[in-house]
This record gives structure tokens, sequence and C-alpha cells, in this order.
């Protein structure tokens, strides 16, 4: 397999947890590509998800980018 298949398998792990952790908070998540829509009340709720996920499936030598849009 080739490098750009293998880093889209690894983004689509992080996005299924961000998703899976996301719907055990009952916070209503939307999936949009490589993004996560949600309210803005949940930002914060969001942004820990998604580092804390990013982490454990990239691992903590790295630091995602999270913009807000």
């Amino acid at each position: 397999m080739g490098l750009g298949i293998n880093l889209q398998y690894y983004d689509s792990l992080v996005m299924d947890e961000v998703l899976m952790r996301m719907v055990s908070k009952k916070i209503s998540a939307l999936p949009v590509h490589d993004s996560v829509i949600c309210l803005a009340e949940h930002e914060e709720t969001l942004r820990e998800v998604m580092t804390q996920c990013y982490e454990k499936i990239i691992g903590k030598g790295f630091l995602p980018v999270i913009t807000k849009k």
C-alpha cells in the first residue's frame, strides 16, 4: 500500500474514535471529510476529544491542527 492510503486509514481511525466518544457524551457531531461540526457550546469538549483521539492513534509526539471556522 502507498503512504497516502495508510494516512487515510489512520485519519479514519481518529475520526471514528472522535465520533464514538462524542456519541458516548450524548453530543451530536457531524463528520465532514476530516472535520467535525458541533454546536458552539460543545466546542471545547470536541477540541479535547479530538486531541485525545489523535494522540491515542497517531502518538504523543504530534499535535493535531484544530481550527475554528
